[in-house]
């Protein structure tokens, strides 16, 4: 019996018609926590009653062993005993890949980060309402799968990325993140994304709408560094089928390290692969350093391999800074590109 999720189905019969007979359910401290009592029960005639897992204020009752009798008038007959488990933390699964963990809450949704290696379905839209999301597995990353089943998380405000690792075995796949809101630090170094911030796994058939802005770039020796991007940051998976949407508007500058921008990544590392994705996101950048930045209609630095990728929209240069380079689909490639396109209309 799993708390919150299985009913307990008690049936009985009694050999003289009887009325006032109660059903009782004891704890393992014999005290009484449920009551029912029937007005008439008849002989010989099965009484069937379906208990929720309540006691008799109307909450769950906690896991351990309960025993169930039958009291009529000066006896009381003992029907059996069972034992309850701890209630799942979600509205149903076990979270295996059989049988994922259902999210249909925003809190159940803020529990993911407690089970690294569980698998996970959302069954509801989800609607943040301009409500602070905090980060997930910023020591262990994340090894399972989260299914977003195409429904939607909404006015979710970030101040980094959803989820801040990903490994190898993971897979994030099905998201729809619409109006979130990314609020980039002015006064450090900072790298960040919505969905995944380094992704080691598959992050497959997504879509990211954003507004990300902040950053901080007033001169070559007051700014800083920044790597920023819609679904990733560092991308050291694979990115499949995914699509961006939104605005990006950052101001960047330091002379000690480089920046990167991108509507898919920031970066795609070596061995990594972007796939079919497209971008609709407009990019906007103000840099002012000597050392050199690089943004993407699609990737900031491409070490990896882009095939079949679509960017509508170009980086909007906000400055007369020579280090600022800028690419259709990556601002930097030292990687391969195939079957990828500038589209404008």
């Amino acid at each position: 019996f799993i708390c919150k999720e299985s009913k307990l189905a008690i049936k009985f019969q009694l050999d003289t018609t009887t009325g006032g007979a109660q059903l009782l359910i004891y704890d393992a401290l014999d005290d009484c926590v449920f009551a029912e009592t029937f007005s008439t029960i008849k002989a010989g005639k099965e009484t069937a009653f379906t208990w929720m897992g309540k006691d008799d204020r109307g909450s769950y009752v906690s896991e351990g062993t309960y025993f169930v009798k039958v009291k009529c008038k000066d006896m009381v007959n003992d029907l059996g005993s069972f034992t309850i488990y701890a209630g799942n933390e979600f509205a149903g699964g076990n979270g295996s890949p059989s049988n994922p963990y259902k999210v249909s809450t925003i809190e159940q949704f803020k529990k993911i980060g407690g089970h690294a290696d569980a698998c996970f379905i959302q069954t509801t839209d989800l609607d943040f309402e301009y409500e602070n999301f905090e980060t997930m597995f910023t020591t262990d990353p994340f090894n399972g799968t989260y299914d977003g089943n195409n429904k939607k998380i909404s006015n979710i405000v970030l101040n980094d990325s959803i989820f801040m690792k990903t490994s190898t075995s993971s897979c994030v796949k099905n998201m729809d993140i619409v109006n979130a809101i990314l609020n980039v630090p002015t006064d450090k170094n900072f790298y960040t994304s919505i969905l995944v911030k380094n992704n080691y796994g598959k992050i497959d058939s997504c879509k990211v709408n954003a507004s990300i802005n902040g950053g901080r770039g007033v001169s070559v020796a007051d700014g800083y560094s920044y790597a920023v991007g819609f679904v990733s940051c560092v991308n050291h998976g694979t990115i499949n089928n995914c699509e961006t949407a939104g605005s990006l508007d950052m101001k960047a500058g330091w002379y000690k390290a480089n920046s990167y921008f991108g509507s898919v990544a920031a970066t795609n590392e070596n061995g990594a692969k972007i796939i079919n994705c497209k971008n609709t996101a407009s990019l906007a950048v103000d840099y002012k350093a000597n050392v050199t930045a690089y943004a993407g209609g699609i990737v900031g630095l491409n070490n990896g391999t882009i095939i079949s990728t679509e960017t509508k929209t170009v980086v909007d240069k906000k400055t007369s800074y020579s280090a600022l380079i800028i690419g259709e689909i990556a601002g930097n490639n030292s990687g391969t590109i195939q079957s990828s396109y500038y589209n404008a209309n």
